[in-house]
């Protein structure tokens, strides 16, 4: 088994580092996927006027991040040329591991039975997004049968620690994003944390911890991009560090970029021309994509 694994990441390896190219996706296929998709769980946007993009970004942010703040992230890479996935990460999601994997499952499948090329795909996982989505991903990633072949993943303030102390900076987050919130939103957000989250604190990141801290994974085999903000007091920035330490020690392809006055996952709006040329130039030099 050991010996299929490394053979398994020796070929994936030689296909990430495949020529430019562009990969069709007609009119008919985007209704297809559409319309395979559950609308509430993840859709598909594609470049305007055009039948043909340079690869497939999946992006997956946080609980609270809903369709209309991930198209707003989308909206570069459409400019460049990418199809993009945006997973809606609900509070089932956010709570179960089991409705993750299904909700990664399903895209997956739809997408690798419309896609009949080795298409690149480039993961942007934003906050919690990488905790819950990206142990299931590689997973379904590393299979042999599986034609959607990753080139890099992206982390804008991610991955992070689930533990009782984020609690406070969390809820503190939430005030200052929603300026002022009612009393009611305040213990709505507490709730949240409380009944979703903290109770399987555990079991979702030993799983996070395992694809982390294992070097014979696909995810050691793929470019990685790291982008946080010193100033972003809900990650844990030992645990940050201690990931990215890992993979280099495994071998991986580590680019980190950081900033000193961002707040969480806000480091593009403070800093759009030096975060859109670093996550451009990391997709043409390590993922081998003509952007």
């Amino acid at each position: 088994m050991r010996l299929l694994s490394s053979f398994h990441l020796v070929r994936r390896r030689l296909i990430n580092h495949q020529t430019c190219r562009s990969y069709s996706l007609s009119y008919v296929d985007t209704q297809h996927i559409n319309l395979q998709l559950n609308k509430r769980q993840a859709r598909l946007l594609t470049p305007d006027n055009t039948d043909t993009y340079k690869g497939l970004v999946i992006m997956a942010a946080g609980p609270f991040a809903k369709f209309h703040k991930l198209a707003k992230f989308s909206y570069p890479y459409l400019q460049a040329g990418f199809a993009v996935v945006n997973i809606y990460h609900s509070c089932f999601a956010f709570a179960s591991r089991t409705v993750c994997e299904k909700r990664i499952g399903k895209i997956f499948d739809v997408l690798s039975s419309t896609m009949d090329q080795s298409c690149p795909i480039v993961l942007k996982l934003y906050c919690s997004g990488s905790n819950s989505f990206l142990p299931t991903i590689i997973r379904k990633a590393s299979q042999p049968d599986c034609n959607l072949n990753l080139t890099g993943v992206i982390f804008d303030s991610s991955p992070n620690v689930f533990e009782w102390m984020a609690v406070p900076t969390t809820l503190r987050l939430f005030r200052e994003v929603r300026k002022n919130p009612s009393v009611v939103t305040e213990i709505r957000d507490f709730m949240f944390l409380m009944i979703f989250g903290l109770p399987n604190v555990k079991g979702k990141q030993r799983h996070t911890d395992e694809l982390m801290y294992n070097p014979d994974t696909l995810l050691s085999t793929i470019p990685q991009l790291y982008l946080y903000s010193f100033a972003d007091y809900v990650i844990n920035l030992q645990y940050l560090q201690k990931v990215i330490n890992e993979q280099k020690r495994f071998g991986a392809d580590v680019s980190v970029v950081t900033f000193s006055d961002s707040l969480h996952m806000q480091l593009r709006l403070k800093h759009r021309e030096l975060y859109d040329e670093t996550v451009f130039q990391f997709l043409r030099s390590k993922c081998h994509l003509d952007v």
